[in-house]
Order: structure tokens, then C-alpha cells, then sequence
């Protein structure tokens, strides 16, 4: 795929997350999560909308699914983030995606990795 192509992709898949979002805020979540799923068809690598769909399993209780598409997300950002942490000044997204994980984990009872997750949160934004 050509980089023109790949920020085409990249933004119809966005803008199909961004109408999830809207039906999300209202709270139509499962229509939200139709276009969040949508989104991930376009691109699989839309961080925001895997993110999103961790969000609503939250929400619904399935903590599984929950950790699915948080992971996927969390280890999208994680492998091009390494190249510029040190550039970077809002760490919001990824804090609020450790969260969730943690939150997650300590509820299936793994408190040791939900420990290293809030570990991880205090260190990028302390």
C-alpha cells in the first residue's frame, strides 16, 4: 500500500470512529460499536477505535473482550511510541488505556499485572 493510500485508509477509518463516537456520546452503544468495528475493517490499526470497543466491553461487563481490544491497541501505540516517548508530552491516551487494563486485571485477579499497569501510569504521568 502507498502512503497516499494508507492516510486515505487512515482517514475514512476515522471518520467511520468518529461517527461511533457520536452515536457513543448519545448513548447508542451498540451502534457506536458497529462503527467502531466498521472502523477496524478499514484499518485494523486504528488504535482509537480498538480502544473504543475495549471501552464499550467495559461497560457491558466483558472484562475478555475488554482486554482483547485494549492489548491490541496499547501494543499499536506502544511500537511506534518507543520511537518518540521522549518527544512526547500527553501521554493521556495511553495512561487511560492502562487504566482500563488494570481495572480489568484486578477484577480477574491478576493483581501483579494490574500493579505494573498503574506502575506504568505513574510513570508517564506522574
Amino acid at each position: 500500500m502507498s502512503d497516499l493510500e494508507r492516510i486515505k485508509t487512515w482517514h475514512e477509518s476515522m471518520f467511520v470512529k468518529q461517527e461511533g463516537d457520536k452515536w457513543y456520546e448519545e448513548g447508542f452503544y451498540e451502534t457506536a460499536l458497529q462503527k467502531y468495528e466498521e472502523s477496524i475493517k478499514i484499518d485494523p490499526t486504528n488504535e482509537y477505535a480498538l480502544a473504543n470497543i475495549g471501552l464499550i466491553q467495559l461497560r457491558y461487563n466483558n472484562d475478555d473482550q475488554c482486554l482483547e481490544f485494549t492489548n491490541k491497541a496499547l501494543e499499536w501505540i506502544e511500537g511506534f511510541m518507543n520511537d518518540t516517548r521522549s518527544f512526547a508530552s500527553d501521554n493521556k491516551f495511553e495512561v487511560k488505556l492502562l487504566l482500563r487494563r488494570a481495572s480489568c486485571l484486578d477484577k480477574s485477579g491478576d493483581v501483579e499485572k494490574a500493579k505494573a499497569d498503574l506502575d506504568q501510569c505513574a510513570w508517564l504521568e506522574p
